[in-house]
């Protein structure tokens, strides 16, 4: 970085810096081998390497380590992926159950290299398990948690069979229950591929599930998107079509191309902003947090909105300047709480987390959450709090 540092100087700048000054970010060497910058208020961008600056070390390290065999290319809507299939397996599928096996193949692949890292999960749903109790009956079915291998991904894809008893409905609502529960990492997008046929019931009789029951799980879970294709033009769509809304997703109607619609999916999805919030949070009430969403990001373009939802109702009703958020929690409160990012396009992005406001600023029930007296010793206040009930 010689002849590269920033200057030392405040009312002058290094024409040739690598690492970003004050009140800059996104240093990048134009073609003229000068460095152009964004303006910046937030100190956390200042004095780093700037993008011409982590190019360089990138250099260095490839000069002196070399390229791994699995490194894959990074553009800039390349991103750290979960994705979890949930697919119909009722008789009703079972004509183009080949075709379907096919397709997810196909986007498999296509979804690998997509991202920096990525992992898929498959989870298939039949009839409710009122109708008819056989053993080729279930509800849903998680046939593989997520995983990296795209090859032992392949072979639970293989393993993917119709049920033999006819239905009119498919459990779809037990199948998104069961993906949603899994353990998707934190802080990647999250993304649930439904291929469906059959109309979903509303509620499923076995555990009550509804759109709305699975929307808010969803969100809950950092949050996770749901795309829905339906193979057959069936009423499919229509009864889950609120769901696929309010989760940010898109439809595909009466396709064979579940492979062209699938496609358009992660396109789709890698290009929207990508929301998120630090977390979980634990407060007591009359106390303020400063909430911190600075690593949401636009893929193109600049966040040109930033809105909050703090009690969980997934309606953004606050807005603020920048990522960073104080706010003072004046009542009880335990659920999820959100940021929805706009960009410059139109695009919107949202992240979640878990909130606690409690009476005394910890997680624990008062119930279970006193000191003994031991001793005949007054209670020991660890926390600071005014109240010892911090063991």
């Amino acid at each position: 970085f010689a002849g590269h540092e920033p200057s030392p100087f405040a009312s002058s700048r290094n024409s040739q810096r690598w690492i970003n000054e004050f009140f800059e970010t996104e240093g990048v060497t134009n073609s003229s081998g000068e460095t152009e910058s964004k303006f910046s208020r937030i100190m956390d961008y200042w004095y780093h390497p700037n993008i011409t600056g982590h190019q360089k070390i990138a250099d260095q390290v490839i000069a002196k380590v070399g390229i791994p065999s699995s490194a894959r290319i990074i553009t800039p809507n390349s991103s750290d992926m979960d994705v979890a299939f949930v697919v119909d397996t009722t008789k009703s599928t079972q004509f183009y159950i080949d075709q379907i096996r096919q397709d997810l193949k196909k986007s498999v692949v296509y979804y690998n290299g997509k991202a920096r890292t990525i992992r898929f999960a498959l989870v298939d749903y039949r009839q409710p398990s009122s109708i008819v109790v056989v053993p080729s009956t279930y509800s849903a079915r998680v046939q593989s948690d997520f995983i990296y291998d795209v090859n032992d991904f392949f072979g639970v894809i293989d393993g993917l069979q119709t049920s033999d008893e006819d239905s009119f409905e498919a459990s779809f609502y037990s199948g998104a229950a069961m993906a949603l529960d899994l353990e998707w990492r934190p802080g990647v997008r999250k993304i649930m591929v439904v291929i469906g046929n059959l109309p979903v019931q509303n509620p499923e009789p076995t555990f009550g599930n509804t759109w709305r029951t699975i929307q808010k799980k969803t969100y809950a879970v950092d949050p996770v998107e749901v795309y829905a294709v339906d193979g057959e033009g069936s009423d499919f769509l229509d009864s889950i079509g609120d769901l696929v809304n309010e989760t940010g997703g898109l439809s595909f109607s009466n396709t064979q191309d579940i492979y062209g619609a699938a496609t358009e999916i992660i396109d789709y999805a890698t290009n929207k902003p990508f929301g998120w919030i630090q977390g979980p949070y634990i407060v007591k009430v009359g106390n303020s947090i400063e909430l911190d969403a600075r690593a949401s990001y636009a893929v193109t373009g600049d966040i040109t909105d930033i809105e909050w939802d703090l009690d969980g109702d997934n309606a953004f009703e606050i807005r603020s300047s920048g990522l960073l958020y104080e706010h003072l929690f004046d009542k009880e409160y335990s659920g999820t709480i959100g940021v929805k990012i706009t960009d410059s396009e139109g695009r919107v992005g949202v992240g979640s987390t878990q909130l606690d406001v409690t009476d005394d600023g910890d997680s624990i029930p008062r119930a279970v959450d006193n000191c003994p007296d031991i001793a005949n010793q007054n209670q020991t206040d660890f926390d600071n709090d005014g109240i010892g009930d911090d063991c």
